[in-house]
């Protein structure tokens, strides 16, 4: 005999038609990520401009919790006084206000002292909120330039981009080594740099599946092999966790060496994973300087 569902909506008719604000986020909220919705308006990328205490919010659309907001024109949202003597950490955000039943932007302040650091989200059954931005308010600040505000959205999609700088990473004879990721092409806060110097692995703060592509290009050399992978790094070790694995001996030509890894995984939130070369050339091999080449794009794929 067939069993009904303990929950189940929408229908026209039935125990599936009484949809509540509360259904509607239980089954709305698995149809996309929570976050900033890329390419409509200015992304809501919170910025200073030294027009006081305040930040601004630009145009933008959202997506939480099963629920869409939009800006249409720019908000500006107030910075508590700064302490005369300790710098602070403030945190903007944008919110799914279950019980006043909206979405708003708002500065969540942080605590004054020597070493601050910034509030943390609410996600429970009264509000959803994700991050929009980080104020840094230096103490007896009287302003917010552009250079204390870093906007730092959540996107629907968590995808980023980092690549190496002009100072190329030399990579040791016969020694599995992390990239160190020093340019920040495009970034969302479900993904953090972290690692040695915050630059050689990334944690990935949501749950889910998740895809990797990555390109290496190694500096002139027709010696040993070539090798690049994927790997997380729970295990403190470079290869027991391989998720993509490339290798090529070096061109013969003499032209510089490239290397594509792709791979997908599913990870729960806060797992850290890296990028590893190894080379056999017999000696130190430099990364390329060109930042095109050697790069690395990470995905949300879903939950």
């Amino acid at each position: 005999m067939a069993t009904a569902l303990d929950l189940y909506m929408p229908y026209d008719t039935g125990a599936g038609a009484n949809v509540t604000e509360d259904g509607w986020r239980r089954f709305a909220k698995h149809w996309r990520g929570d976050g900033v919705i890329r390419n409509y308006g200015s992304e809501m990328a919170v910025f200073g401009d030294s027009s006081g205490m305040q930040v601004k919010v630009p145009t933008g659309e959202c997506w939480i919790q099963g629920a869409w907001g939009q800006i249409t024109s720019t908000k500006i949202l107030p910075i508590a006084a700064a302490h005369a003597t300790l710098a602070r950490r403030d945190l903007v955000v944008a919110r799914n206000d279950f019980i006043n039943n909206r979405i708003e932007v708002d500065v969540k302040t942080g605590t004054p002292a020597a070493s601050p650091t910034y509030p943390t989200l609410t996600q429970n059954t009264s509000m959803w909120e994700i991050q929009l931005g980080k104020v840094q308010v230096a103490a007896a600040a009287s302003g917010i330039a552009a250079g204390n505000v870093q906007a730092l959205q959540t996107f629907v999609d968590g995808s980023c981009s980092y690549s190496v700088d002009l100072a190329f990473q030399s990579i040791p004879d016969n020694a599995p080594t992390r990239v160190d990721w020093d340019l920040e092409l495009f970034p969302s806060s479900a993904v953090d740099r972290t690692g040695t110097n915050g630059l050689n692995a990334f944690t990935l703060r949501r749950a889910g599946q998740w895809l990797f592509v990555a390109s290496v290009e190694w500096n002139v050399s027709t010696v040993g092999l070539r090798a690049a992978w994927v790997a997380r790094t729970a295990d403190g070790s470079s290869s027991g966790n391989r998720l993509g694995f490339s290798s090529i001996a070096p061109n013969v030509s003499g032209a510089k060496t490239i290397q594509n890894i792709t791979a997908t995984e599913r990870f729960t939130a806060n797992e850290e994973v890296a990028l590893y070369v190894h080379q056999t050339s017999g000696g130190g091999l430099s990364l390329t300087k060109d930042f095109t080449s050697t790069r690395i794009q990470i995905y949300w794929l879903g939950p």
